[in-house]
């Protein structure tokens, strides 16, 4: 484990936060996690899951020891979903979706 495996752990601890509790109605909090997602596990980090990815990792197997909290990543958005009955991946782990969601925040407040 590394500095970056310790990091994108963090903000995927905070992205369940911000998804299960009340926390997702504060803008505040909203907003810090947008940042986060779209700065750190975006830019920074790179933590994409893709069908690429995916299928990589089906046939060479998962980067256990390379990249465990990209690993830990994929199973929160297969296993979370299952469990809670929430869309969690695209609305609280995306980066794409958190720039996404935001441009459209940014749009609609310039209406």
């Amino acid at each position: 484990w590394n500095a970056d495996s310790i990091g994108l752990c963090l903000v995927i601890a905070w992205s369940c936060v911000v998804a299960f509790t009340p926390l997702r109605g504060r803008t505040w909090a909203r907003v810090f996690h947008h940042l986060l997602l779209v700065g750190y596990a975006g830019f920074f980090a790179g933590a994409m899951i893709s069908q690429a990815l995916l299928v990589g990792w089906a046939a060479h197997g998962a980067p256990w020891t390379g990249a465990p909290a990209l690993v830990l990543l994929a199973i929160a958005a297969f296993v979370l979903p299952l469990v809670t009955r929430r869309e969690v991946y695209c609305h609280h782990f995306c980066p794409h979706g958190a720039l996404q969601r935001t441009v459209c925040l940014v749009a609609a407040a310039c209406l």
